[in-house]
């Protein structure tokens, strides 16, 4: 599913928040992130490119309202002080390991997906890295796998020309701009890959900061599917589908 934040413009990610989107209402429901990014455009077929990332503060009111690691209404972050580069490329078998933590970290944070707690590592590398026509990216900082993402079609068949996608980041790397620069890159591969259209499936509703960003990346909410997410924090909430074309 999806997760949107702030409006068009320069964002930073809340602590603590992670973008998620998933084919399935019970896969996903995004975290928060927005950024600025400024990245190179995607090489033919994928592969690593870098991406400089400048973030400001998030604006009042950003994040998702008493989400866990730090975050909580209304709390906005001090600007960073320098731009990073974050290097966005397929996943390797070195990295299963990280994303398996990272999973794990956003699943029981109850905010943003509705993945079961509790999987093992070959469930969860089973879930996140799925076969072709499914790709998975990863975020480098300095080395460091600091988020992830996977794209795909969002249905089997006749439905095959359009595609969803996942995103998850590690709390720890919040406000450097990998929530972002992991949509640009998705969107930009999946355009590539010949899909028609991106379509988000569950993005909870007070995954204010995450809604923002998407739509600021194009994306519109088609509707909003009442009381559809338990969340750890909020209780009963909708889940926005999203949709844009590409």
């Amino acid at each position: 599913m999806a997760v949107v934040f702030a409006p068009a413009g320069r964002r930073s990610v809340s602590p603590g928040t992670h973008l998620c989107l998933a084919p399935w209402p019970w896969f996903s429901r995004p975290g928060a992130i927005s950024t600025a990014v400024e990245h190179t455009a995607s090489p033919p077929g994928g592969g690593a490119i870098s991406t400089a990332v400048e973030h400001t503060a998030s604006p009042p009111g950003a994040g998702r309202p008493g989400e866990g690691a730090g975050s909580g209404p209304g709390r906005a972050r001090p600007p960073p002080a320098s731009v990073r580069a974050v290097q966005i490329r397929d996943i390797e078998a070195l990295d299963v390991g990280a994303v398996v933590r990272i999973f794990r970290q956003i699943v029981a944070d109850g905010e943003t997906y509705a993945y079961p707690e509790g999987l093992d590592a070959a469930t969860i590398e089973r879930l996140w890295i799925e076969p072709a026509p499914w790709r998975t990216l990863v975020a480098v900082d300095d080395g460091t796998v600091v988020g992830t993402a996977k794209f795909g079609p969002n249905r089997p068949a006749r439905g095959a020309h359009v595609a969803t996608a996942s995103f998850m980041v590690d709390p720890q790397a919040a406000g450097r701009g990998v929530g972002r620069a992991l949509g640009e890159r998705v969107l930009a591969d999946a355009a590539a890959a010949g899909y028609r259209a991106m379509q988000f499936n569950a993005v909870v509703e007070t995954n204010v900061a995450a809604v923002h960003l998407w739509q600021s990346l194009g994306f519109v909410i088609l509707t909003t599917v009442p009381q559809a997410f338990d969340s750890r924090t909020h209780g009963l909430v909708g889940l926005h589908i999203m949709h844009r074309q590409l």
